[in-house]
């Protein structure tokens, strides 16, 4: 079993080191029968583990008439199975069940002090979780933890701080995410002002078509036939929903491809996915994976000579297409649209040098929005990391 949190930490001056029990007590779960759950309020919250937990408090989508165990308001909630660590606080009197403990803190300790503990040792916890199906934490093993423990005064005082600082955190964070968003939303936007038209029509000189009408037939091949040639499969699983291109395609045999890798792609290729969650994951197939084999959970469109693949690439990211495509999805267990439902769609065709005219200008407004995207994200994972350092800096006495 891994070692209890901050047993092997060097304590600041005045700071001493206290197991769980003698500061606080643990209430074990315990889960009622099911005729006793309700859906509507009525009788006290339920929560049997971790899945209604907030940012802060958790939130009741349960609740019950005959409860075994009641947790406080105040009291520290800790998911104690699958997974072990997080936490929330119970801002009213609720039930808990066999996934959750409570911990009650005593006149002899700040509340938010041990919280912070618990939220900054989180993984530590996680790890002293024990089972073979799922993980899980006995209430031996929470009232052992080692909480390294300043005077009252002290507590006091390095939780005023934190929760300052978290609150600034917690702000930056949202305008970080924000930006992020509006990042992402970018692409969006650019390929709306090239593809939509409004009530107008299209621009002198385009055409309607179908992507039937303009893409090539493709053939196929099932490597399975022989063994032992070697391949590179690409299935949906390699492609970046974000950046819109295949980053991690699967070298392999043919003794051990799926039965679903048999379209053969070409270098310019646009794969378009078929399954209704993965609509908008499209991508143009690059130089190094040209005769290599792809899903038959992708239509793979070869444009012709008057179709350019950029152009088509760009379309097939667009709202309006993904829409028309969405609409068409049928099928219960496996929704999907069809290769020939999609070859169906019309797309709108200018001249191929207004295409290639058109790709410069979208090409070089993605290279800028995908370098504001890179920094935005860089910028949240950086904000979203603090917390972690401001705990550290509390519990080394540092704060």
């Amino acid at each position: 079993m891994q070692k209890s949190p901050s047993e092997k930490t060097k304590l600041p001056h005045g700071w001493r080191q206290v197991a769980l029990e003698k500061i606080a007590s643990v209430i074990s779960g315990q889960s009622p029968t099911s005729d006793t759950y309700r859906k509507e309020p009525e009788g006290l919250p339920f929560f049997q583990g971790k899945a209604g937990f907030g940012q802060v408090s958790p939130t009741a989508r349960v609740w019950c008439v005959a409860p075994k165990t009641i947790a406080k308001p105040g009291d520290i909630l800790i998911s104690v199975r699958a997974p072990v660590g997080p936490t929330n606080v119970a801002d009213v009197e609720c039930c808990i069940g066999r996934g959750l403990a409570a911990i009650r803190c005593g006149n002899s300790v700040e509340r938010d002090f041990v919280l912070f503990f618990m939220k900054f040792h989180e993984h530590e916890i996680s790890q002293m979780g024990t089972g073979s199906t799922f993980g899980a934490i006995s209430r031996k093993h929470l009232l052992n933890i080692q909480i390294p423990l300043p005077s009252l005064p002290e507590q006091k005082r390095v939780v005023a701080v934190l929760n300052k600082q978290m609150a600034a955190v917690e702000v930056a964070r949202g305008a970080a995410l924000e930006r992020v968003e509006a990042a992402r939303a970018l692409p969006s936007a650019w390929l709306r002002e090239v593809f939509s038209f409004g009530g107008g029509g299209l621009p002198r000189g385009w055409r309607w078509a179908t992507l039937g009408d303009i893409c090539e037939k493709i053939s196929t091949r099932d490597p399975r036939k022989k063994s032992k040639e070697s391949f590179v499969y690409v299935d949906i699983s390699s492609i970046d929903r974000i950046q819109k291109r295949i980053v991690s395609p699967v070298s392999m045999t043919g003794e051990n491809a799926p039965s679903r890798a048999k379209k053969i792609i070409k270098k310019d290729d646009v794969l378009v996915s078929t399954t209704r969650p993965n609509l908008n994951a499209v991508a143009i197939v690059p130089e190094n994976l040209d005769n290599q084999i792809c899903s038959t959970g992708f239509c793979v469109l070869r444009p012709s000579a008057s179709l350019h693949s950029e152009f088509l690439f760009y379309f097939t990211r667009t709202e309006t297409f993904i829409e028309s495509v969405s609409n068409l999805v049928q099928g219960a267990l496996y929704p999907a649209v069809t290769d020939r439902q999609i070859l169906s769609e019309p797309i709108p065709l200018p001249p191929l040098t207004e295409q290639k005219r058109l790709i410069s200008s979208l090409n070089a407004k993605m290279a800028t929005t995908e370098k504001i995207r890179v920094a935005a994200e860089a910028e949240l994972e950086a904000i979203t990391a603090l917390p972690a350092a401001l705990l550290r800096e509390a519990f080394s006495g540092a704060l």
